[in-house]
C-alpha cells in the first residue's frame, strides 16, 4: 500500500487519541521509527500489521477499526489532502462512484507504480445501486465499506451498506448493495 493509507491512520488515531498513542502502536507493530512519504509504496504487511497493532493497542475489533478508518478517509483525510481530485470525480454521491476508476487514473499520476483497485456500478435505482470492488488486496471488506458510508457522508445522505458476496463465495470480486 502507500504512505497516503499509514499517513491516514496516524492520522485518525492522533485525532481520535493522541501522538503517544500513534507511537505505541507503531512500536507495538515492530516499526517504532517509522517515516512515511505519502505516494511511497509500502508492503501491504506493513500497513495490515499497524491494523493489527491498533486493534490491540485501543482493544478494537478489526472490522469495526477498518470500517471506522475507511469513513475517515472519505470524511477527513482525503478532504484534508486530496479535496482537488475529489471535487471532480462528481457532484453527487451517484456519479461520484461512477467516476472512482477515473480518481484512482488521477491518483496514479501522482503515486509510481500505483496498483488501484477498480470499481464498477451496477443496478442503480432511484434510492440505490451496487458496487463491484475488486482488487488484489484481501481483507479490507470492512475499510471499503466505510469508504461508501464515508461518501454518502461527503453528500449529506444517509447511506446503508450491505455486503451481499464476494471472494469467500467464490468470486474474484466483492460486491456491495447501497441504499439511501
Amino acid at each position: 500500500m502507500y504512505g497516503m493509507v499509514q499517513l491516514g491512520m496516524e492520522a485518525m488515531v492522533t485525532q481520535e487519541y493522541d501522538h503517544d498513542t500513534w507511537v505505541r502502536i507503531t512500536e507495538r507493530a515492530g516499526h517504532p521509527d517509522l517515516v512515511t512519504v505519502s505516494n511511497a509504496p509500502y508492503p501491504d504487511e506493513l500497513t495490515y500489521g499497524l491494523v493489527g497493532a491498533a486493534c490491540e493497542e485501543l482493544g478494537a475489533d478489526p472490522a469495526a477499526l477498518l470500517h471506522a478508518f475507511g469513513r475517515y478517509w472519505v470524511a477527513q483525510f482525503a478532504v484534508d489532502h486530496y479535496r482537488t481530485l475529489l471535487d471532480a470525480a462528481g457532484d453527487d454521491l451517484p456519479s461520484f462512484l461512477r467516476n472512482l476508476n477515473n480518481l484512482h487514473v488521477r491518483v496514479g499520476l501522482l503515486v509510481p507504480g500505483y496498483r488501484p483497485p477498480r470499481f464498477e456500478v451496477t443496478d442503480e435505482t432511484e434510492g440505490g445501486l451496487q458496487v463491484h470492488y475488486y482488487s488484489e488486496r484481501e481483507g479490507l471488506v470492512p475499510f471499503v465499506s466505510g469508504l461508501l458510508v464515508g461518501v454518502g457522508d461527503r453528500f449529506g445522505v444517509p447511506v446503508s451498506v450491505e455486503h451481499l458476496t464476494g471472494k469467500d463465495q467464490g468470486l474474484d470480486h466483492e460486491v456491495f448493495s447501497l441504499t439511501w
